[in-house]
């Protein structure tokens, strides 16, 4: 197990490594690419950097140095709109100078020496634009001419002329948000040199991109085998997330977080290091790549990468159990199984609570709760439009109560007299019928079948008296009469040895018609529950033993094989021993009639939870002609034409014999295989 989690966690590292490494590729693949520097050299990007800076400043101080000159603005207005170059990190490593004509009107960083240690210079021709800001002056009431001659009208005032567009500026100046109406003039036009030395790529984007452009072609392959990793270690992960080593699912750990609670703490945790990401994403640009913030780049990266890997794990893992695991183990899961259980609860008891009321009282409280809808409907209808179509729809809910009522107690009526007429199967369909209505269909439904099952048994033991009466008839009959001729053979017989032969044959019957007599006691004791039972533990596999050796002679005789494996441990059953050791001896006496010669009979055991299986098998002789319930029957005989001694009651009587010792016989039925499951409650040994 441990080396499972060690496995587990060694693969999460990597899957995240290598996503981590694929993502850092794509990131530098991705700057490379806007830079053009897989097309481009560097020493045309250094270019290209060199003239955006130059380009830059020189607008800025263009911009800046017309608008001190020759705008009219507020200090704190062009503080806001304008940026001084001397504010840049690199105003150190470049100097500025502006010409109208030939003649230098200002310059700057020129005590850097920038000017005498650039390396690169370029001149600009800029035209820049200026603000004017104008506020029109405030008009004097008293000053107003009062005439109808439009001439005479005053004049809207024009503001100031020549400018090229007007603007509205909106600013926070300070702490308050300041509107201003600005008019934007051409100025003269400028010639701008700047002078920038190299250290002034240091702080752009140029130093980052020299370190990683000899891995420009290696990134590709990083990202390529990176998300391979990354693919098949996310498929490992999924596959044994939640999975313990013998391949049962069992989430355990982290696994076992709710969901919705996971998903907010990575939430949660993804947002924090995103922020220190996003820092150290500035400080990388701001001082460039070294080994000290890279390290801290990439270990934040993996920080963000690890928490949806571990959910995916976790989903993965409660999915795979069975039952909505995932959804009833989460928080949201559980407060609506628990809503839902409180509503379901509230639900039943006032159904109960309705229930308990008289029918009376419950068409009562509907009648109530109709008027009182109609009465509001009726009310809202006086003064809006919207009580009026609830008035409409009250009037149709009662209609409809009402057509519903007449189809309910119709459907009632019908079923009832259908029933009448004695057509006891008809029952009554309850899928539309609700309330009072369906709990009077299911009470009529049930006294149908109650009233089918009486008329069922009274046929069943009408019929069964006379096949009583018939059966014991005939079987007390035939020795009878055998009794009866062979006594009166006897007496004219004057041969000692043939009355030997009949007193053998006087004999047999007469014991044939105890062990009938016998029979038909102990089915009455049974069937009345009159019969003295004794339950004690008792071991199976001696119960078994003891029955074969008894009835080992007659096996022999009927050329039958007992096969019967005694369990390695003892079975011990709850059974009066008496009654078990009948049980045996019916079902074995069956087999010697009725299975063919040359077969076996199997005897097994078997344990069951708290119950202990006894089965008998054979394989019948002739065809079966009746059903299993058939045999189990009073009077019914393997042999349909009843030449065999026995009076069909064996099975029967082992079943009631089962049945008060607490257990069970079952008959099962397979082709000519014929075989006996019995049922004992287990003891424990």
């Amino acid at each position: 197990m441990k080396h499972n989690i060690a496995a587990k966690f060694l693969v999460i590292l990597l899957a995240v490594f290598a996503l981590g490494s694929a993502i850092a590729g794509m990131a530098g693949i991705a700057l490379l690419e806007s830079a053009g520097l897989y097309v481009n050299s560097l020493d045309e990007l250094q270019d290209y950097e060199y003239d955006s800076i130059a380009q830059t400043v020189a607008e800025n101080f263009a911009n800046l140095y017309t608008v001190n000159t020759l705008g009219d603005i507020p200090y704190l207005l062009r503080n806001e709109l304008y940026s001084d170059p001397q504010d840049r990190t690199d105003a150190q490593y470049w100097c500025v100078e502006l010409y109208q004509g030939e003649e230098l009107l200002t310059e700057e960083g020129a005590e850097n020496g920038s000017k005498r240690h650039c390396a690169f210079s370029k001149t600009y021709t800029l035209t820049p634009l200026y603000p004017v800001y104008y506020e029109e002056p405030e008009e004097d009431e008293s000053d107003e001419l009062v005439t109808d001659d439009p001439d005479e009208m005053p004049q809207e005032n024009p503001g100031p002329t020549g400018y090229l567009y007007r603007e509205n500026k909106t600013v926070w100046i300070g702490t308050s948000l300041e509107s201003y109406e600005l008019y934007y003039y051409e100025a003269p036009e400028y010639s701008v040199t700047v002078y920038m030395q190299e250290k002034v790529l240091e702080s752009s984007r140029l130093h980052l991109l020299t370190s990683i452009y000899p891995y420009r072609h290696h990134s590709i392959a990083v990202v390529v085998v990176g998300l391979l990793l990354f693919a098949a270690g996310l498929v490992y992960l999924l596959w044994v997330a939640g999975r313990t080593p013998d391949g049962k699912i069992r989430p355990a750990g982290l696994n076992l977080l709710p969901l919705d609670l996971y998903i907010l703490l990575m939430c949660v945790g993804i947002w924090l290091l995103l922020r220190a990401f996003n820092q150290v994403q500035w400080w990388v640009f701001d001082t460039g790549p070294h080994f000290g913030n890279l390290s801290i780049w990439f270990i934040n990266l993996l920080g963000i990468l690890l928490l949806p890997v571990g959910f995916l794990m976790a989903l993965s893992a409660q999915i795979k159990c069975k039952d909505f695991y995932w959804w009833k183990h989460s928080v949201v899961g559980f407060v609506c199984l628990w809503i839902f259980r409180g509503v379901r609860l509230l639900w039943k008891g006032l159904r109960q609570s309705i229930g308990m009321l008289p029918v009376i009282w419950q068409w009562l409280l509907a009648g109530f709760v109709v008027l009182l809808c109609f009465g509001g409907a009726f009310w809202a209808a006086q003064y809006s439009a919207a009580g009026i179509i609830l008035l409409v729809v009250a009037m149709l809910g009662c209609v409809a109560i009402l057509l519903y009522s007449g189809y309910a107690f119709g459907t009632l009526l019908t079923g009832v007299k259908k029933m009448c007429e004695g057509d006891l199967e008809t029952k009554i369909p309850t899928k539309y019928l609700a309330g009072s209505f369906r709990d009077c269909a299911d009470e009529v439904n049930a006294l149908s079948e109650t009233a089918a099952q009486a008329v069922q048994h009274q046929v069943r033991s009408e019929r069964m008296k006379s096949e009583l009466i018939t059966n014991v008839s005939h079987d007390i009959k035939t020795p009878l009469t055998s009794i009866i001729n062979y006594v009166d053979i006897m007496s004219q017989c004057r041969n000692r040895e043939e009355a030997g032969q009949y007193l053998e044959v006087l004999s047999r019957q007469s014991q044939q018609l105890k062990k009938l007599i016998e029979d038909l006691m102990e089915l009455s004791k049974a069937s009345s529950g009159n019969m003295q039972v004794n339950i004690t533990p008792l071991d199976a596999s001696e119960s078994v033993n003891q029955a074969l050796g008894e009835f080992s002679d007659k096996l022999e005789k009927a050329q039958l094989t007992p096969v019967f494996t005694p369990p390695e441990e003892p079975m011990m059953i709850a059974a009066d021993g008496r009654l078990t050791w009948r049980v045996l001896s019916n079902l074995l006496s069956n087999a010697v009639k009725y299975a063919a010669p040359g077969t076996r009979v199997h005897v097994d055991l078997a344990r069951d939870a708290d119950k202990v299986l006894l089965s008998v098998k054979n394989v019948s002789r002739e065809d079966i002609q009746y059903s299993a319930e058939e045999l189990l029957e009073r009077f019914v005989q393997g042999d349909a034409s009843r030449n065999r001694e026995g009076s069909g009651l064996g099975l029967n009587i082992a079943k009631s014999l089962m049945e008060v010792q607490g257990g069970s016989l079952q008959l099962v039925l397979d082709g000519d295989l014929f075989k006996i499951i019995l049922t004992f409650p287990a003891v424990e040994a």
